[in-house]
């Protein structure tokens, strides 16, 4: 049956795969991918879930590209999803025409699984409008789609008015990990819960956060490697995620060859986190609260949206590590990785002009604006002193 959970837990996202030029999100190694996939797949798993809006509008076409022209179509998982809040004045025609886009651009006649991605409030008013939820009913009916879900980044009681109104919802796509896990902005606990109350599966998206619990301070690392050398500081994220209630996959955005072995290993035994594994995670979240001043997942859903196109997640990714490594009072190479950003992508922190589109967007509800204002004050500073040969590096 088409779409049906097979009982292997990792899937291969597409939203992070490896770049020819890093600063060109559309420029996708696909000599790299195809050996990530070559792996994935000879290690036993096949879910590939991509987007219509990933890697700048390219990614289903390297899924086309990389894995369904190379391995035949039934031995494959191809899942996709219908960005609602990204097309404007949407009708259902537009909506289907972006739909038979997608079959295209992935070379296949049928999703396996096929979600409403990022559904938020005025998306879901939309899809109401317009019948959205109907209309994809009716291509599971014709065997277009196998299983069709919703991802979301609202709350809980959000979750419960949608699958209450539509119980035809397969499952869910969450975002759930122990960073998460009792976030009252996020809620990874109190989505899962809604989602088995329904008795709907649960697909789990951004497990290590962004890469952000793939990168955890030097005590909390240790934590990890005194309980169990071998295992990677990732692999016990997505183990976590894994081992959640309702869980039945695991979605991780690979860039390397190196994250493909790991994975692929952490999860072809799964074995779910046992009570001492657990214990240390908890201790491992407080220590990255205390550390991480961003809780930024790198989508770049907010580059969309930003007039001025300030590589927001790049600049974020720096504050953190400035934060996380470094004292306040010596910005050092920080402050050149800035002026490199800067100077890639004609564009500067202080260039924000608070116009929130970004916000309307951010699946982590984060003030982005405010956060500027901090990356601004912490390394455009820094770039003028050292113009005048003031610099502290």
């Amino acid at each position: 049956m088409r779409g049906e959970y097979d009982g292997k837990k990792l899937g291969f996202g597409c939203m992070r795969l490896p770049l020819i030029d890093p600063t060109d999100p559309g420029s996708v190694d696909a000599e790299k991918v195809n050996e990530m996939v070559d792996r994935y797949i000879e290690a036993g798993f096949n879910y590939f879930d991509t987007s219509w809006i990933y890697h700048s509008y390219k990614s289903e076409s390297f899924v086309g590209q990389c894995v369904v022209d190379r391995y035949p179509r039934e031995k494959l998982q191809i899942s996709s999803k219908m960005p609602l809040k990204f097309i404007k004045n949407a009708t259902v025609e537009k909506v289907d025409d972006v739909f038979r886009q997608q079959l295209g651009n992935c070379h296949v006649d049928y999703f396996d699984t096929y979600l409403l991605h990022s559904v938020n409030r005025a998306s879901y008013k939309v899809a109401q409008e317009i019948h959205y939820f109907e209309y994809m009913h009716e291509k599971v009916e014709k065997g277009i789609i196998g299983r069709f879900g919703a991802s979301t980044h609202e709350d809980a009681d959000f979750l419960e008015m949608m699958l209450t109104d539509h119980p035809e919802i397969d499952f869910v796509y969450l975002q759930v990990n122990y960073l998460d896990w009792d976030n009252p902005t996020i809620n990874s606990r109190g989505m899962c819960e809604v989602a088995q109350a329904h008795g709907k599966p649960i697909l789990v998206m951004e497990p290590c956060k962004g890469g952000l619990l793939a990168k955890v301070p030097p005590e909390a690392e240790r934590l990890m490697k005194d309980y169990n050398p071998d295992a990677s500081v990732a692999s016990w994220a997505i183990r976590f995620a894994a081992s959640a209630p309702g869980v039945d996959r695991v979605m991780s955005g690979m860039t390397t060859l190196e994250q493909v072995e790991d994975n692929v290993n952490t999860m072809q035994n799964f074995e779910p986190l046992n009570k001492e594994e657990m214990d240390i995670i908890w201790k491992v979240a407080d220590i990255i609260r205390k550390n991480t001043e961003i809780p930024c997942t790198h989508c770049n859903y907010c580059l969309s949206k930003c007039p001025k196109h300030i590589p927001i997640s790049d600049f974020f990714s720096l504050e953190n590590d400035f934060f996380l490594f470094n004292n306040p009072n010596h910005v050092g190479g920080f402050g050149g990785k800035y002026q490199n950003l800067c100077m890639n992508h004609n564009a500067k922190a202080s260039d924000c002009v608070s116009c929130k589109q970004c916000e309307q967007v951010c699946p982590q509800h984060l003030p982005i604006h405010e956060y500027m204002q901090t990356v601004s004050e912490h390394f455009d500073g820094w770039s003028t002193e050292k113009s005048h040969g003031k610099g502290k590096g």
